[in-house]
């Protein structure tokens, strides 16, 4: 009454199973709805066994299969716990498949390294998007603008999750906002419609590694404040009216303007700062490379969210907030910066910028690999062909606080 089996009358070896409840072979779905799920679900149990995105075993020769099927005698193979193997390439008549997907509007993209919250890999539960080549620099038409208040040249917007997408298939930033993404329906990356959206939910490190790819690195405090303010002469980019949905992305008629999260970039014109910045107050705080005091771990942030209400302290250019580098929320994200543009008719010196990319890449695959003293090494030369001093620094201070915890390999 309750499922699609093989059934045994009179006792065992009294008579043959009644495979399929007697008719010897699968039902129509949905046939026996009081062994339904609480959800609804039907046919988990019985019926036929169903594919699933995992190994069996370490050894990766064999699926995961679920739920039972009309062939089974045996009510344990019934059972919600009970797990069974087959290779992959055979095929019988009792096994088949369901499909599952994640809220309506979301897609789950590439994964091709990282483990999710059960410890299987990401890829062996259906996160799985083929990876592009490598590329040493990106085809991103990002806008920058030269700052004078700041001396750099800042990111027009804060990054996107198309641009932060594009990183992650070229192999550059890893998949560990994945984790976050599935818990918390806000973060944006994943939907199709919030490509132009700011990319939120990642950390201090993941922000700074896609910066490191468009050549460029994660603003100082001092650095956003100075572009923000222009110069330290406004309370707020656009002057000193206080926020309002007219300017930013906040909490006014409930949180991203009554919208429920964060709006594409640059929906506020009318709030760009004097030299043509946008969103550096509202939409999400934005990560810089500055430590919250001496000593701490813990990242500044600046410039308020969409779920932040008018107050000085959340959406004015003074305003910093301390957050630990591995926060991912979705009140946060990003914009890189770079260093100002030369003169016309200045050459760049390329092979001042090839040593300098080999020196950094080498030293993140070694620490990667724990040769943690070998990586110091092409950290220290990625410094003396004019490296990001803060960056390397605090690489090599990684590196060694892994090495004294016995970490070395």
């Amino acid at each position: 009454t309750r499922c699609v089996r093989s059934e045994l009358r009179g006792g065992v070896g009294a008579a043959a199973p009644r495979e399929g409840c007697g008719r010897g072979n699968s039902w129509p779905l949905c046939s026996k709805i009081a062994g339904n799920s609480v959800s609804g679900l039907c046919d988990l149990a019985g019926n036929l066994r169903e594919w699933s995105s995992s190994w069996y075993d370490a050894s990766k020769l064999s699926p995961v299969l679920l739920g039972g099927s009309w062939e089974s005698t045996d009510s344990k193979e019934l059972m919600a716990s009970a797990r069974s193997r087959l290779d992959s390439d055979s095929g019988v008549a009792d096994y088949g498949f369901r499909c599952a997907r994640t809220p309506e509007g979301r897609f789950l993209p590439p994964a091709t390294t990282g483990e999710d919250v059960l410890g299987e890999p990401a890829v062996e539960r259906g996160i799985t998007v083929e990876k592009a080549p490598a590329r040493h620099r990106p085809e991103l038409a990002l806008e920058w603008i030269n700052s004078k208040p700041a001396g750099v040249m800042f990111a027009k917007t804060e990054t996107t999750v198309d641009e932060y997408a594009a990183c992650v298939k070229a192999g550059v930033c890893d998949l560990e906002y994945l984790l976050t993404m599935r818990e918390n329906d806000l973060c944006n990356f994943g939907y199709t419609d919030t490509g132009a959206h700011p990319m939120n939910c990642v950390d201090w490190g993941g922000a700074q590694q896609f910066c490191e790819w468009v050549s460029g690195r994660l603003p100082s405090h001092k650095e956003w404040y100075a572009e923000a303010s222009k110069g330290g002469t406004r309370s707020y980019p656009w002057g000193t009216l206080q926020p309002d949905c007219d300017h930013c992305v906040m909490h006014e008629g409930g949180i991203g303007c009554g919208k429920g999260g964060t709006w594409p970039v640059c929906s506020k014109p009318s709030g760009d700062t004097d030299g043509g910045v946008c969103d550096m107050i509202g939409n999400v705080w934005e990560w810089t490379s500055d430590a919250s005091g001496e000593g701490e771990s813990n990242r500044v942030i600046c410039g308020g969210s969409f779920f932040n209400d008018h107050a000085l302290s959340w959406l004015g250019t003074s305003a910093r907030v301390a957050a630990p580098p591995g926060r991912r929320d979705p009140q946060t994200g990003f914009r890189c910066v770079r260093p100002m543009s030369p003169p016309a008719g200045v050459p760049k010196s390329e092979g001042r910028e090839a040593k300098l990319e080999h020196s950094i890449k080498l030293g993140r695959k070694l620490m990667k690999n724990g040769r943690y003293d070998a990586a110091v090494k092409y950290f220290g030369r990625a410094k003396e062909v004019g490296g990001d001093q803060f960056v390397l620094d605090a690489l090599i201070e990684e590196c060694r606080k892994k090495k004294s915890e016995g970490d070395n390999r």
